[in-house]
C-alpha cells in the first residue's frame, strides 16, 4: 500500500490520486519461458519530487534516480532489469 513518497529523503504522505506521479513498475523473470511477469509493484512520488526524480528497478530494488534536464530519465545502467515504461511517464505542467 502507498503511504508516502518513494524518496527516502521526502516524507510527504499519499492522499490523492491526482497529486504527484504514480509509477507501475513491472519485473521480468529473464529465466522464465517467455519472460512472464512475475512482479507488478507501484509506487508514488509527489509533486515536488516528481519534477527530479523517477523511480525504476535496479538490481531487483525500487529506487529512484534522478531526471536529465528535459524530464528524461537519466541513461539505464547496463545491471538494470527494468525502467520505467513510457507509457507510465507523465509530464507535468507547474
Amino acid at each position: 500500500m502507498l503511504s508516502k513518497c518513494m524518496n527516502p529523503e521526502c516524507l510527504t504522505r499519499f492522499l490523492y490520486l491526482h497529486e504527484g506521479r504514480l509509477f507501475k513498475l513491472e519485473l521480468r523473470a529473464p529465466n522464465r519461458p517467455g519472460g512472464r511477469i512475475y512482479k507488478t509493484e507501484h509506487f508514488w512520488l509527489c509533486d515536488k519530487c516528481a519534477c527530479s526524480l523517477t523511480v525504476v528497478f535496479s538490481q531487483g530494488v525500487a529506487t529512484t534516480r534522478p531526471l536529465q534536464p528535459g524530464g528524461a530519465p537519466a541513461a539505464p545502467k547496463a545491471e538494470e532489469e527494468k525502467t520505467v515504461p513510457a507509457r507510465f511517464r507523465r509530464a507535468y505542467a507547474e
